[in-house]
């Protein structure tokens, strides 16, 4: 049975629009409109816009690749099948303006592995679901450096919704959170984050 209509939880949704660009203020990043920028970078490679000011684009083939490994994580029960989904660690440790950024990574992370085993768990048998669609939540806005205890900024949008079929019917899944890096987005929280 779908769980009641909550962050997270398998619910029977209805269409939605897309989410809207985000509007170009004085000083404020650009919008990236070429998908080739969703191209997930190494774990070792540099960081190819320092300021992370280029917006991922809001529908992308990386993107729906991404969100399809985290659904396929979740049906497998294997967390493993939607690292790279996840924001990266390498870059998190110079981004986080936090005592310890490379445990508070840690801490998001093991927060995220069980984040998809209690959706896992949201059934008893997945054999019958199938992957949809995914579409972005809330519109993208910038979050400037020193906002939220970053040394760097950037886009972040709410509600993400990856959709599937479960024997003839449409559910959806809520990605809590979701920023930009590199000019791809990365999960934070895939469920609403307890400290």
């Amino acid at each position: 049975m779908p769980a009641a209509n909550t962050a997270g939880a398998t619910t029977p949704s209805a269409p939605s629009a897309p989410a809207p660009s985000a509007s170009s203020a004085a000083g404020a990043p650009v919008v990236s409109s070429n998908p080739a920028a969703s191209v997930a970078p190494a774990p070792t490679t540099a960081t190819v816009d320092p300021e992370n000011k280029t917006m991922p684009p809001l529908s992308s083939p990386e993107l729906e690749r991404s969100a399809r490994d985290l659904f396929d994580a979740i049906v497998a029960d294997d967390p493993s099948k939607a690292h790279d989904f996840f924001f990266p660690r390498e870059p998190f440790t110079p981004l986080k303006d936090v005592a310890n950024p490379d445990r508070y990574w840690l801490n998001l992370y093991r927060a995220y592995e069980h984040d998809i085993h209690q959706l896992h768990g949201k059934r008893r048998d997945w054999s019958s679901a199938s992957f949809e669609s995914f579409e972005l939540g809330s519109q993208p806005t910038w979050v400037k450096p020193g906002d939220e205890y970053n040394k760097v900024g950037y886009f972040r949008t709410f509600g993400g919704k990856l959709r599937y079929r479960f024997d003839g019917k449409r559910y959806t899944l809520k990605v809590h959170t979701l920023i930009s890096w590199n000019g791809r987005w990365t999960i934070t929280h895939l469920l609403p984050f307890k400290k």
